[in-house]
């Protein structure tokens, strides 16, 4: 006598005696391991959200066509401040129409590189203007592999500001 909770799919088919008559035949499919299967990727899905989201920096994923293809909420706030663009999944990630010349370059060299198989480590730096604080990134883009083949970067963003003023202190003091 297992109590066990059950998920199943029930498919009537009308089976007919004659003309006045008609019977059913009812058909109980088990279907409680792809529901499992579904309550699973659900949650899954929710943990990862939490997960890239409980940090300040920004995280977000690349297509070869650079088009957006997950992000968090730092990225899409970062995004937004600095191109006025809500930023969403399947969206171009270079805004050409939004960003200066430079800064599309910059990115999309990044980009390419790491398509070619290259991880990259690199410092971003942004001058001070009546918008923003002089402010630095530190940007680690990857390649992600499927079967040998690079389908997509995982990109990672870090505010390394506070850092290079302090190293920037420390050697105007040795300079002195």
């Amino acid at each position: 006598n297992d109590c066990s909770e059950l998920w199943v799919n029930l498919k009537s088919v009308p089976i007919n005696k004659d003309d006045m008559e008609c019977n059913y035949c009812l058909v109980l499919e088990d279907i409680s391991s792809r529901k499992s299967a579904e309550l699973k990727r659900e949650i899954g899905e929710s943990e990862k959200e939490v997960l890239i989201n409980s940090t300040d920096d920004i995280i977000w994923s690349v297509s070869r066509e650079f088009n957006l293809i997950t992000c968090n909420k730092a990225f899409i706030a970062s995004a937004k401040f600095f191109s006025g663009v809500d930023f969403k999944p399947g969206m171009n990630v270079l805004l050409r129409d939004h960003y200066t010349k430079e800064m599309v370059e910059f990115w999309e060299s990044l980009y390419i590189r790491a398509f070619m198989g290259d991880s990259i480590k690199v410092e971003y730096y942004v001058p001070f203007t009546d918008k923003t604080q002089e402010s630095w990134l530190e940007v680690n883009v990857n390649p992600i592999y499927i079967d040998n083949i690079i389908t997509s970067l995982a990109c990672f963003g870090r505010n390394i500001t506070k850092r290079k003023q302090d190293e920037i202190k420390l050697f105007q003091a040795f300079k002195m």
